[in-house]
């Protein structure tokens, strides 16, 4: 069994939480300790480490006692003094099936509230390429977010100061009047959250330890902290509009050739999404507010159609029925064939709009729509190919109902009088004229907003 030692980033353990006693090896003591969420990590309280390693193997004891005895004379030879109160977390990573494995590390200190390491460390590693960072007030913004995240995964031995919790509550009360009284305020999140998680925070009291409370702030903190990196919140040219990007030019791409072709046939419903789509996919990030809207208004558009295409296809049913217009003729007529189309695609609108509300439901979540737009946007046609595949129950409905149309207007004006013609072409004119002056104003309203 190979180990080796590297430097770790943050990473989130998962174990399962089983009645264990406290492990000694050596000088080190080990107590276990649950976390809110339920995951069992071990601290040695003495030389402030913490691990989520499982130490009931003891093979990962006597590796993680080596590795912790290595870290400590590591940190006393360090040219820079380490903060009196840095926490040691030893972190495991294991490859090859189990048969080969690593530990890494990383090093917290509430005092300075960042994470930090013994070596150099590229800071591209760390942030992840989220932003380009270009002073070190930037990335010292996302230490802390980091920072909070390590304290989210380790709350259970210390409480929340009273000047952290008054901090947050400031925070939250910005953010709700900042909701109220702007439509393009890019708070995370939105007015009736933010107040929901005031209250939360107003009931929280000071302690030396309190692993819930100190759980709920550090979460909320980290939340916080990364809007303003990502916001680049205290540099220039920060982002203070939801409609602002944090680039000179915008990083979408033009619309390609045959999105610009197929839009007219679906009648220009996949530009309105792409639209959409951009707007809640902002500078790389999605904008979890705006994401809420556009999924309800997507789960509404799709539902919506199901009802009226039910009622098309059951028309057309009615409609074959006459025997006048369906002859047991092996040669249909243009009313029958019409109809025929308008049955088929009023049928397809009900299966897309399934598959899309069942398969797409995952991007919901705002964490699994930004992995998927970041995914797809480097694939072919992009979100491009989103926008149209959210268009299609829209399209085949509005379709369905056309040839529906065009199978009533070859009844009207096929072997029949020139005044039925006259009458129901005067109406059918007035009716066209007006559904045009409709589309042209929305259009227009979309187009100012």
């Amino acid at each position: 069994m190979t180990v080796t030692y590297r430097k770790s980033k943050l990473c989130r353990l998962h174990t399962t939480v089983v009645p264990v006693p406290c492990s000694t090896n050596g000088n080190f003591k080990w107590t276990p300790c649950v976390s809110p969420e339920g995951s069992l990590y071990f601290r040695e309280e003495t030389r402030n480490l913490l691990t989520f390693v499982d130490l009931h193997k003891q093979e990962y004891v006597d590796g993680v006692s080596q590795f912790a005895q290595y870290l400590l004379g590591l940190k006393l030879s360090q040219n820079v003094p380490v903060p009196d109160d840095a926490e040691i977390v030893i972190v495991l990573h294991e490859y090859n099936c189990g048969e080969e494995f690593w530990y890494g590390y990383y090093l917290a200190s509430w005092q300075k509230r960042c994470v930090f390491w013994l070596e150099n460390m590229d800071y591209h590693l760390v942030t992840e390429g989220a932003r380009v960072c270009t002073t070190e007030s930037h990335i010292g913004k996302y230490i802390e977010c980091l920072f909070w995240m390590h304290i989210e995964m380790f709350p259970c031995h210390r409480g929340p100061p009273q000047d952290v919790l008054d901090d947050l509550k400031e925070e939250l009360n910005f953010g709700i009047y900042d909701n109220i009284s702007s439509n393009e305020s890019i708070f995370p999140f939105d007015k009736t959250h933010a107040a929901e998680m005031l209250t939360c925070i107003n009931r929280i009291k000071t302690s030396d330890k309190n692993g819930r409370s100190m759980w709920i702030v550090a979460r909320c903190k980290q939340t916080l902290v990364e809007y303003g990196f990502l916001n680049f919140h205290g540099e220039r040219g920060a982002r203070i509009s939801r409609k602002d990007s944090v680039h000179r030019k915008s990083l979408h791409s033009k619309r390609s050739r045959l999105f610009k072709i197929v839009t007219p046939l679906l009648f220009f419903m996949p530009s309105v999404y792409m639209s959409e789509i951009e707007s809640v996919w902002f500078d790389q990030a999605v904008d979890w507010i705006a994401w809420r809207a556009v999924t309800a208004m997507l789960l509404q558009d799709w539902q919506q159609s199901i009802t009226p295409a039910t009622v098309i296809l059951s028309t057309n049913v009615g409609f074959l029925a006459i025997s006048s217009i369906d002859t047991t003729s092996p040669h249909k007529s243009t009313a029958q064939i019409a109809s025929y189309i308008s049955s088929v695609l009023a049928f397809f609108n009900i299966i897309a709009t399934q598959i899309l509300t069942h398969q797409h439901s995952h991007l919901f979540l705002t964490s699994k729509a930004g992995a998927f737009f970041e995914r797809r946007e480097h694939q072919w046609l992009g979100l491009e190919l989103v926008a149209l595949t959210f268009s299609l129950p829209t399209a085949l409905f509005l379709w369905s109902m056309l040839t529906f149309l065009g199978a009533l207007m070859i009844m009207f004006f096929w072997h029949t009088s020139v005044a039925t013609r006259v009458s129901l072409g005067c109406i059918l004119g007035i009716l066209f004229f007006v559904t045009t002056v409709l589309l042209r104003l929305g259009w227009e309203a979309r187009s100012d907003s």
